[in-house]
């Protein structure tokens, strides 16, 4: 080391991502799994009322359904939203364990900065959640019309 910033030893560095990655995922893979049964439990809600009220359009026994557009949009914006929640949380734990792994390697010199590469993709992350997220309600709004 002559006073030079060295790139990451790659044997050691992976060593510490996959550790970092498995305690990450002993803690978040169960937050996800139950994020995505509430997407397809939802989703699959609202397909179903809509199918439901687009049907049987004059039909006695769909008086009263339109209640539940507001609960299963207003239930798949919020899985959405924490979806965003966690993807958000988990990156800046990561973020924290890379700053924290860069304070004891001192020579170290990263390839990329993890978190701008993190906020970019939460970013896009964030823009896919707001269309989804205007067009449910704009679906919700159009049901209850039927």
């Amino acid at each position: 080391m002559d006073g030079k910033r060295d790139h990451i030893p790659d044997e050691e560095f992976q060593k510490w991502l996959a550790n970092e990655r498995a305690e990450l995922n002993d803690v978040f893979d169960p937050l996800f799994k139950g994020l995505n049964y509430l997407f397809v439990a939802h989703g699959a809600g609202l397909f179903g009322a809509i199918t439901l009220v687009k049907d049987g359009k004059g039909s006695p026994y769909n008086h009263g359904i339109t209640i539940f557009f507001y609960f299963f949009p207003i239930g798949l914006i919020t899985a959405i939203i924490s979806y965003i929640y966690f993807t958000s949380a988990r990156l800046g734990l990561f973020i924290r364990a890379s700053e924290r792994y860069e304070k004891t390697h001192p020579n170290l010199l990263m390839k990329s900065n993890p978190s701008t590469t993190a906020y970019i993709g939460l970013g896009f992350c964030a823009i896919s959640a707001i269309l989804l997220i205007s067009a449910l309600i704009l679906i919700s709004i159009k049901a209850r019309s039927l």
